[in-house]
């Protein structure tokens, strides 16, 4: 069974979520604000679940009809993806040790860019020590006119 896909950026979901947007300012409420967060994680959360589902049903007729899928100069096939995890940072760590034979460095050859939470450590080393060993970066991008101050979040469970 074929259907068309209709393109959504008209509908009246966007139409309205784009015009609720747009109202947006100094004078709105902290409840207007709070609304507006709500209703653009809730698009990122939909916008997740609906590309897991295409993700499905494109590997399900990729499989079905033997060829990828190319629109334009993109060209969608079937792969595999791979993660590696380590399961035992312990037992790891002490592998290492041995084989370094009490060689730091070569121990640390086996660490990926930033091994240790930083925030951990800041909270658990003397102040200069930590300064010594950890580097806080602001990193830019390129833009145009003024830079842009950026909305951050947190969440407040996981602050002591």
């Amino acid at each position: 069974m074929s259907t068309a896909i209709v393109p959504v950026e008209q509908s009246d979901v966007v139409v309205r979520m784009r015009q609720m947007l747009s109202m947006l300012d100094s004078g709105s409420t902290h409840d207007d604000i709070a609304s507006a967060i709500d209703t653009v994680q809730l698009f990122g959360r939909l916008a997740k679940e609906f590309k897991a589902a295409l993700d499905g049903a494109m590997l399900e007729w990729m499989e079905a009809n033997h060829r990828d899928i190319t629109i334009g100069d993109v060209r969608y096939y079937a792969g595999v993806s791979k993660v590696t995890t380590c399961t035992d940072t312990a037992a790891t760590l002490d592998a290492l040790f041995e084989w370094a034979q009490g060689d730091m460095k070569k121990v640390t050859d086996a660490f990926a860019s930033s091994p240790y939470k930083h925030g951990f450590c800041r909270d658990i080393l003397e102040p200069d020590k930590y300064a010594a060993m950890f580097i806080t970066e602001e990193r830019g991008k390129v833009s145009e006119g003024k830079p842009k101050k950026t909305v951050q979040q947190i969440n407040q469970r996981f602050i002591t």
